[in-house]
């Protein structure tokens, strides 16, 4: 019994003493955060860098096995400005405003609480004809099958919005019926969306249209980003990548990169739905039994929201890019911008990713085969697809 009373004790002591340093902190006028970045693939540890009154401060996150993220909490001041490090690289959080910072390099802050006030927002007014309300894409795409005109890779642009799909190439394994009809016929049916489309609608509800009128059966991964004002919208589900590189202190550095969406390891997240009729019929008989596919229920995709500025450049991909190429690899093609054009960045990046995938050289996917204990060496050969474009 005398356990009990000391466990209740030390409880009634921590949750006081909680509170006394909320209190104290809330005096201090600050507030408590919870910073979080998916973690992806990788076991490299993310960096929280503080900055706020000349004192700079780095926390290592923690990394929750439930949510399978990296997060921090902590009590900041309004207009503490922070980075995220990870491993050579800066990331920016999306949930959190950007500026530049006294350095001239841009950075993530703590919003101050002020600045929610109604009567505030009101006294702001932003004309409509603002040249950052008029940015557009300028894009151009390279895509290469693995086997000739079998390429489930699918891809549209327009002025506004880009899309990319990966028709899952397991699935042709399992039930002798290729994802490629789906996977493009998907991506035809966002960008006759996306032009129809009067009223700015979400990437994900673009995908669920486009889903409910596709004829064709199958299994796909898919990203579509989208501008809205100075805006970049961004809808992520399965191993597709988007990079976002602006220019900074001289050269272009990597400021965000979405993280792949996986139930374990190269097993990404898809939407798939049952073959019709007609890629029944036409399958080889061994696969008779095979079965059909199942509807998706729901689309559990990763949604981002980052703001842009005209010059950015996005580089957008498929798994097979990503696997065989690394990030700091793909930036130093960008940096070659705007000495070469945005086709010969495609051009270049989509060359080096065949060269990795069919080579001995260390790649993303050879690293990650060695962090699951699976033998293996050099590329993957695979579907590749590589979009950049610019924000203008």
């Amino acid at each position: 019994m005398s356990e009990i009373y000391l466990l209740k004790a030390i409880r009634s002591i921590q949750k006081f003493m909680y509170y006394v340093h909320a209190k104290n902190n809330r005096k201090n006028q600050k507030n408590l955060y919870r910073i979080s970045v998916s973690k992806g693939c990788t076991l490299f540890p993310y960096i929280l860098c503080l900055s706020h009154e000349d004192r700079y401060e780095e926390f290592k996150m923690i990394y929750s096995l439930s949510h399978h993220e990296y997060f921090i909490e902590l009590w900041l001041h309004p207009e503490t400005e922070f980075i995220i490090k990870f491993k050579e690289s800066i990331l920016l959080h999306p949930q959190y405003p950007t500026k530049l910072n006294t350095s001239k390099e841009l950075v993530n802050f703590i919003e101050s609480p002020i600045l929610k006030n109604f009567d505030m927002i009101c006294t702001i007014i932003t004309p409509l004809h603002h040249p950052k309300f008029n940015l557009e894409f300028t894009s151009n795409c390279k895509t290469l099958p693995k086997i000739p005109e079998q390429n489930e890779d699918a891809y549209f642009l327009t002025s506004k919005t880009l899309g990319i799909a990966d028709g899952v190439g397991g699935i042709f394994y399992d039930f002798g019926i290729s994802s490629k009809d789906f996977s493009h016929e998907l991506m035809q049916k966002c960008k006759s969306i996306v032009s129809e489309e009067k009223n700015n609608i979400s990437c994900k509800e673009v995908v669920k249209k486009a889903y409910n009128s596709v004829l064709n059966g199958g299994s796909s991964t898919y990203l579509l980003a989208s501008l809205k004002k100075n805006r970049l919208y961004v809808s992520n589900l399965g191993d597709c990548g988007l990079l976002l590189f602006r220019y900074s202190d001289g050269s272009r550095k990597l400021v965000f990169q979405t993280s792949a969406k996986q139930y374990g390891f190269n097993t990404p997240f898809q939407i798939s739905k049952e073959f019709n009729k007609n890629q029944l019929c036409k399958r080889s008989v061994a696969y008779s039994r095979s079965g059909n596919l199942r509807n998706s229920k729901d689309i559990d995709s990763d949604e981002y929201c980052i703001t842009v500025y005209p010059g950015d450049i996005l580089v957008v991909g498929s798994d097979g890019l990503l696997d065989n190429v690394y990030t700091e690899e793909i930036q130093k093609i960008v940096k070659l911008f705007p000495k070469a054009s945005i086709e010969d960045l495609s051009n270049q990046i989509l060359f080096l990713a065949k060269k990795r995938s069919q080579g001995k050289e260390n790649t993303p996917f050879q690293d990650r085969m060695k962090e699951v204990y699976e033998p293996w060496v050099g590329g993957k050969p695979d579907d590749i697809t590589v979009i950049v474009s610019v924000v203008r």
